[in-house]
């Protein structure tokens, strides 16, 4: 599982909480984002066609704080203080 970079983790934190996409302020849908921009991520990792290259963009997508890894939300939203240990 790809980790979330600690630069993007507050504010990550702080608009999942909010329920908000994290690039635009519509209420988030799957792995952050709302109906719109997952709809997007999804056509452009469909077109990718290769599970590696779609693995790669997956990726790079997380790493600059643009999609969640999935289940990401649940920890996050988890009162469990041994959900991220």
């Amino acid at each position: 599982m790809i980790k979330i970079p600690r630069r993007h983790i507050a504010r990550i934190r702080e608009r999942i909480l909010q329920g908000v996409c994290l690039l635009c302020d519509e209420p988030h849908a799957k792995r952050g984002l709302c109906h719109r921009h997952a709809n997007a991520y999804y056509q452009r990792w469909w077109r990718l066609g290769d599970d590696e290259k779609r693995q790669l963009y997956e990726a790079r997508c997380i790493s600059k704080g643009l999609i969640l890894p999935t289940g990401a939300i649940r920890q996050i939203k988890s009162t469990n203080p041994f959900s991220e240990a």
